[in-house]
C-alpha cells in the first residue's frame, strides 16, 4: 500500500485547511407554494379602487352577484401548486480529520458555487487549498451538465476569486478518481444512503419537500462527523473514540428526542425529518461499517486482535448518533491458535463477539500478533 499523500499528514492545522471537494446529484425535491384565490381576487380588487379626498378608501356598492350553477365555496377553496425542481449536493472533506460539509446548489453554474464556497469559509474559515473532481469522470450525468462542470473547471471568475482569497485551486487529472479517492469514497456512502432515503416516500408523497431535505443536509454532516476514527488514550478505562467532532471542538451528535416515527404524514415536517434522518442514519451505517474490516483472504498474515486493543463494536438497534468503543479484555484462540472470539469490556458491561462483528481502531501496523483468520481488522482514519 502506498504512503499517504502530504496534504493528509499536516500537523497544526485547523480543520479544512486542506479540502477536498465533489459534488453528487442531480436529486429531484418537491417546491411547494401555498396559493388561495380569494387572496388573489382581494388583492387585485385592492388594486383597482380608487381613493377619496379624505384619504379613506372608497367602498364598493356593486355586490359580487352568484352566478347560477355555481356551488358555493367553489372558487374560494386553498389549493397546492406543486412542482418538481432539481438540486445538487456539493460535499467538503477535511484531508486531515475527515469531516464533512454538506451544502445545496440550484445549479453547476459558476454563481452557484461561488455561495456555495462563502457558506463554507464563514462557517470553517478560509481554506489555504482545494482538490475539486474536474467534472470529466462522472457516469449518469447529462451531457449538459457535463458541460457546465468544464465550464466550471476552466471559469476565470472562479480562479480570480480563490486567488484574491489566496485559496489554491488544484484539479485531479482527468479520468482518475482515485485521486480523489478520500472524497469519493465519502459521496459514495452519502448518496448511497441519501438516495435510497429519498426513495422511499409513499406514492401519494413520492418527493420531498426543499426544506425538509435542506433540514436533513445539516443533519446528515452531523451524524457522518460522529464516527470513530481512532481511540483517544491509551488508558483501558477510557473506551471514548475520537471523532471529526472532537477536533473541530464540538460536542457528539446530539438530537431533540422527538419519539420514533416509522410511518409520518408528509404535512407533519417535524416528524417526515425525524423519520429520514434515522433512515439515513441506518442506511450509512449499514453501508460505512463493511469499509472498515478488510475482506481479503487468508493467504495474506495481519494483525490478530489482542488484549488492550479498542474496537467498534456492530451492533444492531443502536441509537442514532451513538457508537459502542470498547478495549479487548480477553481472546479465546481456536485449535490453529487463531483467535476468532474475544470478549471486550465497555462502559455498561463486557459482551463476548465474534471478530467479524468487531471493526478494530487500533492500527493495523501496530505491534502485535500475527494471524490469517479474515475479519476484524479495521483501517484507522476511514
Amino acid at each position: 500500500m502506498a504512503e499517504l499523500p502530504i496534504e493528509r499528514l499536516a500537523v497544526g492545522c485547523p480543520p479544512f485547511h486542506r479540502t477536498s471537494v465533489d459534488y453528487f446529484g442531480p436529486i429531484l425535491v418537491k417546491s411547494e407554494r401555498n396559493r388561495s384565490e380569494r387572496m388573489l381576487a382581494r388583492h387585485r380588487e385592492r388594486a383597482c379602487r380608487g381613493w377619496g379626498k379624505d384619504g379613506t378608501e372608497k367602498k364598493r356598492k356593486k355586490k359580487k352577484e352568484k352566478k347560477r350553477g355555481e356551488k358555493i365555496g367553489e372558487k374560494t377553496g386553498v389549493f397546492w401548486v406543486s412542482q418538481e425542481t432539481v438540486k445538487l449536493d456539493y460535499l467538503f472533506t477535511c484531508l486531515t480529520i475527515r469531516a464533512v460539509y454538506l451544502d445545496i446548489a440550484q445549479s453547476l453554474s459558476t454563481e452557484d458555487f461561488l455561495l456555495v464556497l462563502r457558506r463554507f469559509v464563514s462557517l470553517y474559515g478560509k481554506p489555504e487549498s482545494v482538490y475539486p473532481d474536474n467534472g470529466r469522470n462522472f457516469v449518469g450525468v447529462a451531457r449538459e451538465l457535463r458541460r457546465a462542470v468544464q465550464t466550471l473547471n476552466g471559469d476565470d471568475a472562479l480562479k480570480k476569486y480563490t486567488a484574491s482569497e489566496g485559496i489554491r485551486w488544484k484539479f485531479q487529472p482527468a479520468n482518475a478518481p482515485h485521486f480523489g479517492g478520500i472524497h469519493e469514497s465519502s459521496v459514495k456512502s452519502a448518496k448511497r444512503a441519501l438516495c435510497r432515503m429519498l426513495a422511499s416516500g409513499t406514492p401519494d408523497s413520492p418527493r420531498v419537500t426543499e426544506e425538509v431535505f435542506r433540514t436533513l443536509l445539516f443533519e446528515a454532516p452531523g451524524l457522518l462527523n460522529s464516527r470513530p476514527i481512532t481511540y483517544a488514550s491509551s488508558d483501558p478505562k477510557d473506551y471514548r473514540p475520537l471523532t471529526p467532532n472532537d477536533f473541530m471542538n464540538r460536542p457528539s451528535f446530539v438530537h431533540v428526542p422527538v419519539g420514533t416515527f416509522t410511518h409520518a404524514s408528509m404535512r407533519q415536517r417535524y416528524q417526515e425529518v425525524e423519520r429520514l434522518s434515522t433512515l439515513f442514519w441506518d442506511l450509512w451505517k449499514s453501508h460505512y461499517l463493511p469499509t472498515l474490516i478488510q475482506r481479503t483472504k487468508w493467504k495474506v498474515q495481519r494483525r490478530n486482535l489482542s488484549i488492550g486493543d479498542c474496537v467498534l463494536l456492530a451492533e444492531p438497534n443502536v441509537p442514532k448518533g451513538q457508537w459502542i468503543t470498547g478495549r479487548v479484555e480477553a481472546v479465546f484462540p481456536g485449535s490453529d491458535g487463531l483467535g476468532r472470539v474475544v470478549k471486550v469490556a465497555t462502559k455498561n458491561g463486557s459482551y463476548i463477539r465474534p471478530i467479524h462483528r468487531l471493526c478494530s481502531l487500533q492500527d493495523s501496523n501496530s505491534p502485535g500478533s500475527l494471524g490469517t483468520c479474515s475479519g476484524g481488522a479495521g483501517m484507522v482514519g476511514r
